[in-house]
């Protein structure tokens, strides 16, 4: 296989080349990948602390209801219309994020949607330039910050950078620039997980006690949606940034390496006292050894249910059933072992399953 690397960089060229190179240290920032859903309607959640869900690829949602409820919570992909005259390089996508409310009472409530950028080094000692489009059906104030995390084990605890807060106007695009010092990461212990990174954060509800730790100017509370469109992040002051549209294929593949969606058929097994095998090729080699999931599905009424050792098990009405195991990794393909209990006599299953790989 040729390096990939390499094949990459002949693509787009040198990364400080004015034509090609990937300047947007986000990605997807375009909002064009959306492998999951393209629509995320959360029922209210609570008590609730941690991953709210991906939307639009490599944009998680996290919120902390400090005992509390999420309410309202949704992320959606929009059409721009065809020619519009308010974000420029003609975008076709944007992503709504909407939030009623958040009932936590203890002072420590958020609600952040978060890029986790791959390797605490991004940007590290450098002046870089946040920017982006945003509107909101009503009037408030939202809020940026950064986050330079060592990975688990690491060291120095991860501290929020510039938290800074900002007026979203009612139904009009905004442009919004934030050009700011990446602090240097001398003498910190990154962890051998490999989950480091540069996290860019959006925030439209941070508590009190959060506002006064991380040093917020204010505590935020916005409720409704929020439309966000054309988010970069990139090295240098740049007065005037102008964002970098990529081929569609290509930022697919980047996406690909934390996340990716395929399918596989599998037919003719053989007897119930042998184990067939099949491959699950990746497009893209992962970041590390992913998450599989399977979504198993066989001709013919069914039922299944989890056992220990295998990932699912399906049965047949006919008595016959499907085990399937992951073996161990081989990047950057996984191998599936398929067990039969019984002789299949032809039979026929479809195997539609995910990969995750990400921070």
């Amino acid at each position: 296989m040729a390096n990939s690397a390499a094949l990459l960089k002949s693509f787009i060229g040198s990364v400080d080349e004015a034509v090609g190179g990937l300047r947007n240290k986000l990605i997807n920032g375009r909002f064009d990948i959306w492998q999951r859903t393209t629509s995320f309607p959360a029922a209210a959640i609570g008590p609730f602390n941690g991953l709210v869900g991906f939307a639009s690829d490599r944009w998680q949602w996290q919120a902390n209801t400090d005992g509390g409820v999420l309410n309202g919570a949704g992320m959606t992909r929009e059409l721009f219309p065809p020619g519009q005259p308010d974000v420029p390089e003609n975008p076709t996508y944007f992503m709504r994020w909407q939030l009623t409310s958040i009932t936590g009472s203890g002072g420590s409530a958020a609600s952040n949607l978060v890029q986790r950028i791959e390797s605490v080094r991004t940007l590290s000692g450098q002046i870089a330039t946040l920017s982006f489009w945003m509107r909101g059906d009503v009037g408030g104030t939202v809020a940026t910050s950064f986050l330079q995390f060592p990975g688990s084990l690491g060291t120095p605890a991860a501290n929020a950078i510039l938290p800074t807060n900002f007026t979203v106007t009612a139904n009009t695009w905004t442009f919004h620039t934030l050009t700011f010092q990446v602090p240097s990461i001398a003498g910190f212990v990154i962890g051998a997980a490999g989950n480091d990174g540069l996290y860019v954060r959006f925030h439209n509800h941070v508590d009190a006690s959060i506002a006064t730790n991380q040093g917020f100017p204010t505590p935020i509370s916005y409720t409704g949606f929020l439309d966000i469109a054309n988010v970069q992040l990139e090295a240098g002051d740049i007065d005037d940034p102008i964002f970098e549209v990529r081929d569609l294929g290509f930022e697919l593949q980047l996406c690909q390496r934390y996340y990716e969606e395929g399918h596989r058929d599998e037919s003719n097994f053989g007897k119930a006292t042998l184990t067939n095998e099949m491959w699950i090729n990746y497009k893209v080699e992962k970041r590390i050894p992913p998450t599989v999931n399977f979504i198993l599905r066989e001709q013919g009424p069914t039922s299944s249910h989890l056992e220990p050792g295998y990932l699912v098990q399906f049965n047949f009405t006919d008595g016959f059933s499907i085990k399937y195991a992951l073996s161990p990794l081989f990047a950057p393909f996984r191998d599936v072992r398929l067990s039969t209990t019984t002789d299949p006599g032809g039979g026929r299953a479809t195997a539609p399953w995910t990969a995750d790989s990400e921070l």
